[in-house]
């Protein structure tokens, strides 16, 4: 009978009865007992999704043990997603039932689950003017405009002011976060690798230089951005005036002596006492007329401050000494004539005693000259020119 014809996983008791015409009936027990199928399923591990900003789901199932009955099984649904990097290795469940013809009671079904993990992925590709020329990158909101430019958006390029710089964490945030599309955190290295470490701050430099370095832009679900910066401080121009010391004196058989000279600058930042050195003398002297110059050089003056660039700016000094008027001053004077001669009938010459300059000294210095209207025969009274020479000038009639 199919009374007793049983498939689905139960155990049914029941009696049969043994009857034949001598003998009294035999009764006795038995049963049908069919035991749950077992069966394990496993969903798929898949950690390597790449960040995309889209739900990654892994469906893969396998039985790795046992076997549903020919045209039995289940199906599956609502698998486990992961989207983001910080959720980390999230368990791959799933919801499932049974298909037609299924009864899951038949079964002893164990699910075990993988694990599915998204890891950082890289930015996608912006808007690049020139997929050819690897010098421009759309996803560099510190490349210039023109690739020639050699430094970028975020470097610190100026001048030397006295003034400590770096560059800007804050301006590197603010222009990563819309091109990454979620909160970044800027790093520094001394190089590509990384090998010394990532430092929370950027270099601060003072000094003319160029201080070169990496900055790193991270992120929770896309690979670093690398890229390299620098801070370049150029010397500062500065230019120096020198003036050497003059004296301009009328001669009198002294020696003149000038020295030093006059060193200034309208750069308020350098300092020329402290900052400069000098190689030479600074001195000139001279005793007859004429002009001796100290002989001041741009190089002989240096710059002891490797942050300026200095040009020298040279007017020389020295002393010129002025021809001596003769009779400027009756007191620097001692000119003396002899008593006019007596008429003879002949050329007769001036009665010249002695043409001296009275030196500071008190001494006498008897100077060159020569005579004009000297030279007479007839008895009268004459007008005698002195004019003097060499280091004496000018005239005066006796």
């Amino acid at each position: 009978s199919d009374a007793f014809l049983f498939k689905d996983a139960v155990v049914t008791s029941f009696w049969y009865k043994v009857t034949s015409a001598n003998y009294s009936d035999v009764v006795r027990p038995c049963k049908v007992a069919i035991t749950n199928r077992p069966v394990t399923v496993a969903s798929g591990t898949k950690l390597d999704f790449t960040y995309d900003g889209k739900p990654h789901a892994y469906t893969n199932l396998t039985v790795t043990a046992g076997s549903f009955v020919a045209g039995e099984g289940i199906s599956t649904s609502n698998w486990a997603t992961v989207t983001v990097v910080v959720e980390g290795q999230v368990p791959n469940a799933f919801d499932y039932g049974s298909i037609a013809g299924t009864k899951l009671s038949n079964y002893d079904l164990t699910v075990v689950t993988g694990k599915i993990a998204v890891v950082k992925g890289d930015l996608p590709p912006g808007d690049d003017p020139d997929p050819t020329d690897p010098t421009v990158d759309p996803d560099d909101p510190g490349q210039r405009e023109d690739p020639a430019i050699p430094f970028s958006a975020f470097d610190y390029v100026g001048v030397y002011d006295g003034e400590a710089h770096t560059i800007d964490t804050n301006a590197l945030k603010a222009a990563y976060e819309p091109v990454f599309g979620e909160s970044v955190t800027i790093g520094y290295m001394d190089d590509a690798s990384g090998a010394a470490g990532v430092r929370d701050l950027p270099p601060i430099v003072r000094d003319a230089a160029v201080t070169s370095f990496w900055y790193k832009v991270s992120s929770a679900n896309y690979n670093d951005v690398v890229k390299p910066c620098k801070i370049a401080i150029t010397n500062r121009a500065v230019t120096v005036t020198v003036v050497g010391h003059s004296i301009s004196m009328s001669y009198d058989t002294t020696e003149k002596t000038v020295s030093g000279y006059d060193i200034s600058t309208e750069d308020e930042l350098y300092d020329v006492e402290t900052m400069t050195t000098f190689s030479g003398t600074a001195v000139a002297k001279r005793t007859d007329v004429g002009t001796t110059s100290m002989g001041l050089k741009a190089e002989q003056f240096a710059n002891m401050n490797p942050n300026f660039a200095v040009t020298y700016d040279i007017t020389d000094g020295g002393v010129t000494i002025v021809s001596r008027a003769i009779g400027d001053d009756d007191a620097n004077w001692d000119i003396r004539l002899d008593k006019a001669p007596m008429y003879n009938g002949e050329e007769q010459n001036a009665p010249i005693i002695q043409v001296c300059y009275v030196k500071p000294d008190g001494n006498l210095d008897y100077i060159p000259y020569d005579l004009e209207g000297n030279v007479a025969t007839n008895a009268g009274n004459y007008k005698v020119k002195i004019i003097g020479k060499g280091n004496y000038s000018g005239s005066v009639e006796k």
